[in-house]
């Protein structure tokens, strides 16, 4: 789709502006996981470090017309450009042919700097990574610049950062998201987007024509967005349908509720290129994660998804259940801060039958009843897992001297246990027991010894056999090997 041959919401753009002039000779005015960035040869680069005055700022953007060596220049934090500084650095880009990556975060950067950056922006095609993040003066106006600057030029950027910075309803609002939108159109290298805390409120026209002519992006941030109120809900069913390119999308934070999350999950069963989905700290709670774990269920290629802070309670138990026993790509799953509580028995059993999950975040999901007791069993009978977070899940037998289970990291334990031949010689309760006091790192030998005292694991060899071969627990092997019991 091409916004130039396509009827739009916006009148066309009078024209080439104008390069912004600036009198050289004028006085100086006063006045920033689930992806890195991509690997270069090796950079030179002109200064790494927080903050420059506006002198050096005009002796760098004199360089940069006849350096042929710096491909990387880090300007964070030079709060202190002025508009003698910025022309200069803008006529820099216009003829630098070698600089591939850019950062201006927390810069100060206003609409009129911003306007004679973009001057030089518009004819760059070398320009491969450009950092705008956090520049809170920036008007939508001038969001509109840069963007108009990078869809006319731009042609080898791969990543834009403009994170932290406003493109809420305003003047100029509805021209920033046109040009935006003729970029990702125009573009045939840009893979990383980030618009996290822009306060974008819809991704409806003009933005949409770009997001479903797009061919290149594969990384979106739109965390802190407000889609609370999104008139176009449909779009995202036909967007995330239809797109084949996009692996990693941060929607946390983003207000999605019962209404938008069914389009949303629409989509997702659809969708054939996402691998890392994050719907955190949204709003559409228990029926909407039925949702989504009916999508997820049903998807083919999602490998991580976070689901914590939804306020998803014990109904969800059974769709996260079936979920987890039909899918076979999700390796991650984060089900945090939800007061899910029974409905963590009904995931446990599922996870004794699934082959792909590696990490699962149940923190601080209110366990009832010994849930807790369900997760250790589960261990016993789960080949895949490696990471097990459990952080706040509080138990409800005092007598058990057990506190609080904050974090099982399963890598070294696990292979032993799946093949200790002791698992048949004992209770299988004691057994988990004895297994979750090896792997516990908080609670110390005091609480295992409490154990055997008071004679809740009975079968001392399960004990001693987990505690001191298995985790090699050096308190545990020496009171074992003194202990009268075994001599």
């Amino acid at each position: 789709m091409d916004l130039e041959s396509n009827p739009s919401p916006l009148p066309p753009s009078d024209g080439e502006e104008k390069e912004d002039s600036y009198n050289s000779d004028s006085s100086t005015s006063e006045d920033s996981s689930f992806q890195p960035l991509p690997v270069f040869k090796p950079l030179e680069t002109i200064r790494d470090n927080y903050g420059f005055d506006e002198k050096e700022i005009i002796r760098i953007g004199k360089n940069l017309k006849t350096d042929k060596t710096v491909e990387k220049l880090v300007l964070n934090g030079s709060r202190n450009i002025g508009p003698l500084a910025a022309y200069h650095l803008g006529r820099g880009l216009k003829t630098n042919t070698t600089l591939l990556v850019l950062f201006l975060r927390d810069c100060n950067l206003d609409e009129k700097l911003l306007r004679l950056l973009a001057n030089g922006l518009r004819s760059n095609n070398h320009l491969q990574v450009l950092d705008m993040k956090e520049n809170v003066d920036i008007t939508p106006l001038g969001a509109q610049a840069l963007f108009r600057a990078l869809a006319m030029g731009g042609g080898n950027l791969l990543t834009l950062n403009y994170s932290g910075n406003s493109l809420f309803e305003d003047r100029g609002y509805k021209k920033a998201l046109f040009w935006l939108s003729l970029l990702l159109c125009r573009t045939k290298t840009l893979i990383k987007l980030n618009l996290a805390d822009t306060m974008l409120q819809s991704l409806g026209p003009p933005l949409s024509f770009g997001l479903l002519a797009n061919t290149t992006l594969e990384n979106l941030n739109l965390k802190w967005s407000s889609f609370e109120d999104e008139p176009n809900r449909f779009f995202w069913q036909e967007w995330l349908s239809l797109n084949g390119t996009l692996q990693f999308l941060n929607l946390a934070q983003c207000g999605i509720d019962e209404e938008l999350v069914v389009y949303l999950a629409r989509g997702l069963e659809l969708n054939t290129s996402l691998t890392y989905l994050d719907l955190s700290s949204n709003e559409f709670m228990a029926k909407g994660a039925m949702l989504i774990a009916e999508a997820v269920r049903r998807n083919k290629q999602l490998k991580v998804v976070n689901l914590a802070n939804n306020q998803l309670d014990d109904s969800v138990g059974a769709a996260i259940a079936k979920m987890l026993e039909d899918n076979t790509t999700l390796t991650s799953l984060s089900l945090s801060n939800n007061p899910l509580g029974a409905a963590l028995k009904a995931i446990a059993g599922a996870m004794k039958t699934n082959e792909t999950l590696k990490t699962l975040v149940v923190q601080s999901c209110e366990f009832k009843h010994n849930g807790w007791l369900k997760f250790m069993e589960m261990l016993l009978w789960n080949k895949s897992l490696l990471g097990l977070h459990m952080g706040g899940a509080y138990t409800r037998t005092e007598s058990e001297g057990i506190e609080r289970i904050d974090l099982i990291n399963l890598t070294s334990i696990l292979p032993f246990i799946r093949n200790c031949e002791a698992i048949n010689k004992a209770d299988q309760k004691e057994f988990i027991l004895a297994m979750f006091m090896s792997t516990h790192k908080r609670l110390g030998a005091n609480s295992w010894l409490q154990l055997l005292d008071e004679s809740l694991i009975s079968n001392i060899w399960t004990c001693a056999i987990v505690l001191c071969k298995a985790w090699n627990y050096c308190p545990a092997y020496h009171y074992f090997l003194h202990n009268s019991i075994l001599k």
